[in-house]
C-alpha cells in the first residue's frame, strides 16, 4: 500500500512540476532571441521604463490562455518613447539581487535607489545554450560577469543573492513584456517587488557604470 501511495504522490508531483515549468517557459522563443540584425540600443531612464504603458489588449499566454504571442512579439503601439516589444534598450540602475530561475535564467533585480530594491525592474539572461547560436556568446559573457564580478565565481541561489552594496550597472537587451503575470501577484524576490511587467529579456550586455 505504501509503495502504491508513493507512486501516486510522485506522479502528482511530476505533473505539478511540468505545469510549473510550462508557465516559466511561456513565450520562450521570444525570451531567448532578439530581432536580427541586432541594432543599437535606445537609452531609456528608469522612470521612463517604469512609466511605459502596456500594449493594447495584452493577454495571458499560458497553456490555459491565448497563445497568439507565444512565438511572436507584440506589434508596435503609440508611446512617447517610440518603443515596442523587441526594441533594444540600455538601462542603468542599482543591482540589488541575482537569482537562479527554474528555467535556467539568471533573474536580476535593478532599482533606481542605492538602498531600496522595491519598485524595481526585472532583467533576465537565459542559459548560454538557449536561443539562436549567434547570441550564445553574449549570454555566456553576461552570466560570467554575474558569477565572477558579483558572486565570487558561484552560481546564484534560487532564493536570490542580495547585494550588500548594490553596484551601479548598465544593462543592454530586448524590451520584453512578461504578460504571463498579468493576473498574478507582483513579481520580485526577497520582498523587492517589480514596478512593471516590462523586462529587459534577454540581456545581451552588462557592465559597471559611472554613477551620475
Amino acid at each position: 500500500m505504501k509503495t502504491i501511495l508513493h507512486l501516486i504522490l510522485a506522479g502528482l508531483l511530476s505533473l505539478v512540476l511540468v505545469a510549473h515549468g510550462a508557465d516559466e517557459r511561456a513565450r520562450w522563443p521570444i525570451k531567448t532571441s532578439v530581432p536580427m540584425p541586432m541594432e543599437g540600443a535606445a537609452v531609456v531612464s528608469f522612470d521612463e521604463l517604469v512609466s511605459l504603458q502596456l500594449p493594447p489588449d495584452p493577454r495571458k499566454t499560458t497553456a490555459k490562455g491565448d497563445s497568439t504571442y507565444q512565438s511572436k512579439r507584440y506589434p508596435p503601439f503609440p508611446n512617447p518613447l517610440g518603443l515596442r516589444e523587441g526594441s533594444m534598450v540600455s538601462l542603468t540602475g542599482y543591482l540589488h539581487l541575482v537569482a537562479y530561475e527554474n528555467d535556467g535564467d539568471y533573474l536580476i533585480q535593478i532599482s533606481a535607489s542605492p538602498t531600496d530594491g522595491n519598485n524595481g525592474i526585472i532583467v533576465k539572461v537565459p542559459p548560454e545554450s538557449e536561443g539562436p547560436a549567434e547570441l550564445h556568446r553574449y549570454f555566456a559573457a553576461v552570466r560570467r560577469f554575474v558569477r565572477d564580478r558579483l558572486l565570487r565565481g558561484k552560481e546564484p541561489s534560487s532564493g536570490g543573492n542580495v547585494m550588500d552594496h548594490p553596484p551601479y550597472v548598465e544593462v543592454v537587451g530586448q524590451l520584453f513584456l512578461d504578460d504571463s503575470h498579468l493576473k498574478g501577484p507582483p513579481r520580485g524576490k526577497r520582498k523587492m517587488k517589480a514596478a512593471t511587467l516590462w523586462e529587459i529579456h534577454p540581456v545581451v550586455g552588462i557592465r559597471f557604470a559611472p554613477r551620475k
